[in-house]
């Protein structure tokens, strides 16, 4: 069995092979770090089994995915996630195997098993269905605490920005400007790469929104078709150059 492990955290990459590497049969022939780099891998080393990291830079895991189902022979995969609820769910529905971080030694070798047995059976998996129901998980509404002990449900459909402001954060959305508690961080997590960048470390923008890039002296920022204009880091200026091919 030949596998690819692809995961942007180098010690995620570094444990899994190790595990693989001591099970009778299995080839570890390729690591990637991002997307793009798992669907070439896929192409030039023709994989049974891919590992692939849901959250990951340039493209991530479910957009690697669709590409992988339209190769001539794409691999089984493996989804790795560490909090996404609607993927596990999908998986469960589906009977595609994923592995929850931390994972452990043991979780990872009873997925090999599995992965034989279903070959044996010659058993496949409708991609394509997978997908389409991760999509259904996308939009679903994120609860936010906001002043005064209220929860607002809240439609990631209708966030324009998020901000980072001293201790709060700011979510600035089509109807109103919320205050809440939660951190960039959880909200980078919940809300899904293919509609949101987090474009510096103090913000976190729709990608349908943004029209224009601008240089100003030394730094960069995004003008939004709302208007609103918004820091751009030059780290994450050069992901969106990349995400754009520009």
């Amino acid at each position: 069995m030949r596998v690819v492990i692809a995961d942007d955290e180098p010690r995620a990459r570094e444990f899994l092979q190790l595990v693989l590497e001591k099970i009778p049969g299995v080839e570890v022939v390729g690591q990637a770090g991002n997307g793009s780099q798992a669907v070439q891998l896929a192409r030039d080393l023709a994989p049974d089994l891919m590992f692939l990291d849901i959250r990951m830079p340039e493209l991530d895991g479910l957009a690697a995915a669709r590409e992988l189902a339209q190769l001539s022979a794409p691999p089984r995969v493996v989804f790795v996630t560490a909090y996404d609820q609607y993927a596990l769910e999908a998986f469960k529905v589906q009977a595609l195997d994923y592995l929850v971080k931390p994972f452990k030694a043991e979780a990872v070798r009873e997925t090999i098993e599995r992965f034989r047995q279903e070959a044996s059976r010659g058993n496949g998996v409708d991609m394509e269905r997978v997908l389409s129901i991760l999509k259904r998980g996308r939009h679903a509404k994120i609860p936010l605490p906001v002043e005064g002990g209220n929860t607002i449900l809240l439609d990631p459909r209708d966030i324009h920005y998020i901000e980072r402001r001293g201790l709060d954060v700011v979510v600035k959305t089509a109807k109103k400007v919320y205050t809440t508690n939660i951190n960039l961080k959880d909200f980078e997590q919940r809300l899904d790469p293919l509609d949101f960048f987090r474009c510096h470390k103090g913000y976190i923008v729709r990608l349908e929104l943004i029209e224009e890039v601008i240089h100003s002296g030394r730094t960069f920022e995004l003008l939004l078709s709302t208007g609103d204009r918004i820091l751009l880091s030059r780290e994450k200026e050069k992901q969106l150059r990349r995400l754009y091919s520009f």
